[in-house]
């Protein structure tokens, strides 16, 4: 088995999911806040190598807002609940 200098170094508890399922995460979790239903959140793409924290995938994402979203109040919420979801995924590579 063969590991490179990141996983060695950064050791992760993080769950590995698919950048389609992390996106459904983040667009539940934006759907908690009844006014804010309607949005769907997308991760645009993985990295090729972990960042400083060891998260694998990047927090440039695309939001789309249906009629009943306020797209503020979607990046106000996104902006509290990322920091929390990247310490807890990763995406499959």
């Amino acid at each position: 088995m063969y590991f490179t200098i990141l996983e060695v170094c950064m050791p992760t508890d993080r769950e590995t999911v698919t950048l389609g399922a992390l996106g459904a995460i983040l667009t539940a979790r934006v759907a908690e806040h009844s006014d804010l239903a309607g949005a769907k959140i997308s991760v645009q793409y993985a990295l090729q190598q972990p960042d400083q924290e060891g998260c694998n995938w990047s927090d440039d994402l695309v939001i789309g807002i249906g009629p009943n979203a306020n797209l503020y109040g979607v990046i106000n919420v996104l902006k509290k609940l990322i920091p929390e979801v990247r310490a807890k995924y990763n995406v499959e590579i």
